[in-house]
């Protein structure tokens, strides 16, 4: 025989009986299953847990999951508010209050704040021409679909 086919006899011995020891070992026992027994009658641990949304700015806790933002600092909190047409346009738009915030802040270098400002001045007046641009296309797809 070929002394390669020697080798692939041999690996594949090898690999059987090395995949026949592991499976032949006893499984152990998930190390929590102990833990969680000697706590099923405890009257201290049977506080129900229930996991709390946080705001990701502040950190407040969300009491209604179906709240789309943060009733303390105006943070978007819900998962799908980006997503709602009219819900989201606080959201899309929050860039400015926040470049506000960042011009009004005593901490904010002198530099920061004309980078603001001159983000803010120009880009305004695009978001208000693409605004118009869509809200025409729209009514003209409306007038067209009247016609037929």
């Amino acid at each position: 025989m070929d002394s390669r086919v020697k080798f692939y006899i041999c690996f594949f011995a090898v690999l059987f009986f090395i995949i026949k020891w592991i499976r032949s070992r006893p499984v152990e026992s998930d190390p929590w299953d102990n833990l969680s027994k000697q706590h099923e009658h405890d009257d201290v641990i049977n506080v129900e847990a229930r996991e709390v949304e946080l705001c990701s700015k502040c950190l407040e806790p969300i009491e209604n999951p179906n709240q789309h933002y943060c009733p303390k600092c105006g943070n978007v909190t819900g998962k799908y508010t980006r997503y709602l047409p009219f819900v989201n346009i606080q959201f899309s738009f929050s860039i400015f209050g926040t470049l506000w915030e960042k011009v009004n802040s005593p901490k904010e270098p002198v530099i920061s704040k004309i980078g603001a400002i001159a983000f803010v001045l120009l880009v305004s007046p695009l978001a208000l021409i693409v605004w118009i641009i869509g809200f025409m296309i729209k009514v003209i797809c409306l007038l067209i679909g009247k016609k037929k």
